[in-house]
């Protein structure tokens, strides 16, 4: 017996990803308003309230990418996909420097401050605790997210041309697996732990699973069948103990609760995009909006990146007055605005070589 309800229709997913976007945006958005207005980490409720999600939203992303992966890939079909991923990294690399410089001559700064170290930190795959002959490489903010969604795609791919289905299970559930072994073990339970090694080998382990257990969601069709309430109530159950006691600080390896943690993350994954489904009308105007974003969340993620190394929204005293609230929401719609314009000028420009080439072409 099948439940009602909307699902796998054109753009819902697209949708999804565009709501999750947006989340995060704003997420990074109060933590600057916080910082300029001398908040510290303690934010007002209802913001509390939405950071303390972060984490089920980033893991909602990746298990949403699973999802929507195409098993069976051809090598040379990796091979182009992972390029692919290292153009749009490098290219958004050279352009944070460009907008770093471009910041640094309008606030009267020499042009090449912390230019090098972008560079030097991006080349390197560094961390944000990561140094070099005694000098701190920052990484370029929330481009962390990409690169572990970048390995953990090429790196599934690859264990799915082993043969034996036993043996990609074991290693995709293996490693991380060792990882929350020796965190429990060794007594590091809440604290940041491998957050310096290059290219983020723990975080991408951890991305696999999501991936693979998306992917794994969709062959079995789990969420349009129907599921017994004490299942439904377990998994609730689970995911608010996670949301309540847990950190979920994929970024930094923070796991409270160990392993488990990792599994109620997965829960309220399921939480979300169960109730997403159940409320969301695809007929709704706001769905095409958001189809917008989420199909170009793979542009506005770097787009994201050379926003923040053009514009320190914490050096902005003049949103001071406007507290929290207001500074927060002027940031958050200033920098969607911007990120908006660029990734239709991108599109443009995108169609107009497409058809320049398409002319070439017709010519030959």
């Amino acid at each position: 017996m099948r439940e009602r309800i909307n699902k796998n229709v054109i753009g819902m997913w697209s949708a999804l990803k565009g709501l999750m976007v947006l989340v995060v945006i704003l997420t990074h958005s109060i933590a600057e308003g916080a910082t300029l207005c001398a908040y510290g980490d303690v934010y007002p409720i209802p913001f509390r309230v939405l950071t303390k999600g972060r984490g089920i939203v980033l893991f909602t992303f990746f298990m949403i990418n699973g999802y929507l992966m195409r098993p069976e890939k051809s090598k040379g079909e990796i091979k182009r996909h992972y390029f692919n991923y290292l153009k749009i990294y490098f290219f958004t690399l050279l352009t944070m420097a460009v907008a770093c410089i471009i910041h640094n001559l309008f606030i009267g700064e020499k042009w090449n401050v912390q230019v090098w170290q972008l560079l030097i930190g991006g080349l390197f795959g560094a961390t944000n605790k990561t140094y070099l002959s005694g000098y701190k490489i920052p990484f370029p903010s929330a481009l962390w997210f990409f690169v572990v969604l970048m390995n953990a795609s090429l790196l599934l791919d690859l264990i799915g041309k082993l043969d034996s289905r036993k043996v990609q299970k074991a290693i995709i559930y293996g490693i991380p697996f060792l990882f929350f072994l020796w965190y429990f073990f060794s007594g590091h339970l809440g604290k940041n732990v491998f957050v310096n090694i290059p290219f983020y080998p723990v975080q991408t382990s951890i991305a696999i699973v999501l991936l693979y257990v998306g992917y794994e969601m969709k062959k079995s069709n789990i969420l349009f069948v129907k599921i017994n309430w004490y299942w439904k109530a377990g998994i609730a159950l689970l995911a608010l103990f996670t949301y309540l006691f847990g950190q979920l600080d994929s970024l930094n390896n923070e796991y409270r609760l160990g392993i488990l943690e990792c599994i109620g993350g997965i829960c309220g994954s399921f939480v979300f995009i169960y109730i997403y489904l159940q409320l969301v009308n695809p007929e709704w105007k706001l769905i095409e909006w958001l189809m917008w974003i989420g199909r170009r969340s793979l542009w506005i993620i770097p787009v994201h990146c050379v926003e923040e190394a053009l514009f320190r929204w914490d050096e902005c005293s003049q949103f001071m007055r406007l507290g929290i609230y207001g500074s927060t929401s002027l940031i958050f719609f200033i920098r969607l605005f911007f990120i908006i314009v660029v990734c239709c000028l991108m599109e443009m420009l995108q169609k107009k070589i497409k058809k320049k080439k398409f002319n070439k072409y017709a010519k030959m």
